[in-house]
C-alpha cells in the first residue's frame, strides 16, 4: 500500500503516523526523544529510526512510503535540518522527504492564503505567512511570560538569534518586576552583560529561524 508518514518529534517523545493515499491514519507510534540539540544526533536518529519502524510494522501490510514530512524541535538551524534530511532521505530514498521545525506544522495544515499560527503555553511563540503563501524563514517572535533558563534553551534548541536592539530597554522596561528580584516568584532577574549568553537569555524578540542562504 503507498502511504505518508508524518512524525513529530521533541524533547519528550516522538510521533509517527502512517496515513494511505485518501489520507486517513492507518497506523501509528510513539517512540523516544528526538531534539538532536538536547540528546545529540546519534541519538535523536536511533529514536526517528525505532518510531518509523514501529509505525510501519504495526500492522501486517506492507507500506510503500512516497513522502514524509518531519517536524522537530532542534531543527532551526539549517546544518541541523540538513542532516535530518539526509538521514530520512537515505532511510527512505523513494520518498518525498520534507523536514521543517515542530511550530512550522501547524501553519502547514491551514488553508492556504496568508495565515498566523499563535502557540500559547509556558511561553509564546508565532509564525506566519505572506500573500503569497510563503514562510518567511527569517522571520521574528516575541517571547515573554517566560523563565529565563526556559527561555534561553529553547531559543538555542530552535536556533533562534536574538535582536540586540532596544534589549536592554524591553528587559529592564518595568522597574517594578526588577524590585521584586530574588525574592518573590514574578521578579525579573537583573541584566548581567558578564554572563556569555546575555544576549540570548535577556532578549525578548528573537528572529525565529534562520535564513537559508
Amino acid at each position: 500500500m503507498n502511504c505518508v508518514l508524518g512524525l513529530d518529534g521533541g524533547g519528550t517523545k516522538t510521533e509517527c503516523v502512517v496515513l494511505n493515499e485518501v489520507g486517513a491514519i492507518v497506523a501509528r507510534a510513539t517512540g523516544p526523544p528526538s531534539n538532536p540539540t538536547r540528546i545529540g544526533f546519534p541519538a535523536a536518529l536511533a529514536a526517528i529510526q525505532e518510531t518509523c519502524a514501529s509505525a510501519i510494522g504495526s500492522t501486517r501490510i506492507k507500506f510503500e512510503v512516497l513522502a514524509l514530512c518531519a517536524g522537530l524541535a532542534g531543527t532551526g538551524l539549517p546544518e541541523n535540518r540538513d542532516q535530518m534530511r539526509q538521514f530520512l532521505a537515505q532511510r527512505f530514498p523513494t520518498a518525498i522527504v520534507d523536514v521543517r521545525m515542530d511550530i512550522e506544522l501547524p501553519l502547514a495544515a491551514m488553508p492556504p492564503g496568508p495565515a498566523i499560527v499563535l502557540i500559547v503555553g509556558t511561553g509564546s511563540a508565532a509564525i506566519g505567512r505572506n500573500i503569497a503563501g510563503l514562510v518567511d524563514r527569517g522571520g521574528y517572535l516575541f517571547v515573554s511570560g517566560v523563565d529565563l533558563e526556559v527561555r534561553a534553551k529553547v531559543a538555542h534548541e530552535l536556533g533562534w538569534r536574538p535582536i540586540p536592539e532596544l534589549l536592554e530597554q524591553i528587559h529592564d522596561g518595568d522597574p517594578d518586576l526588577r524590585g521584586g528580584w530574588p525574592l518573590e516568584w514574578w521578579g525579573l532577574e537583573p541584566l548581567n552583560r558578564r554572563r556569555r549568553d546575555w544576549q540570548l537569555r535577556y532578549a525578548a524578540a528573537f528572529q525565529s529561524i534562520q535564513a537559508i542562504e
